[in-house]
């Protein structure tokens, strides 16, 4: 007899000619932020970039690359020292601080340059990547 979804069986094994039928739901769980680990290095080694310069340096290449629209992206620079930076942005303007970023390559006359190294939907993720982490 043809399968049935809606047919009640006391037995699985009945079910699809003898087979038992199982059933899997996924989830995806989408965050509204995500979070960028970001390396950057300048010409000059004598700058010293904080999380005010950090943030300054994001609007701007925001601006440039996208008008005052861009520049109005929300984010915000968590931390910010030795040449690395974690930045928290709205999941809609991810996209843009992210290209922005990289194609940023002079700040007030510096040539300067910036990567995203990982970006997740989880602040922890940054801090225990799974690729690299090893469980005892």
């Amino acid at each position: 007899s043809p399968f049935n979804p809606l047919a009640m069986s006391a037995d699985p094994m009945a079910v699809d000619g003898g087979a038992e039928v199982v059933h899997w739901t996924h989830r995806v769980i989408r965050s509204p932020k995500r979070y960028f680990l970001v390396s950057f290095s300048f010409e000059d080694r004598g700058v010293q970039v904080d999380s005010a310069l950090c943030k300054t340096i994001g609007v701007h290449a925001l601006t440039v690359l996208y008008g005052q629209v861009g520049g109005a992206t929300r984010f915000d620079v968590l931390r910010c020292d030795s040449g690395t930076a974690t930045i928290r942005v709205d999941a809609v303007g991810a996209v843009k601080l992210r290209s922005a970023l990289a194609l940023m390559g002079e700040y007030d006359g510096k040539r300067c340059a910036f990567h995203v190294t990982q970006s997740s939907a989880f602040l922890g993720a940054l801090a225990a990547p799974s690729r690299t982490h090893t469980v005892v």
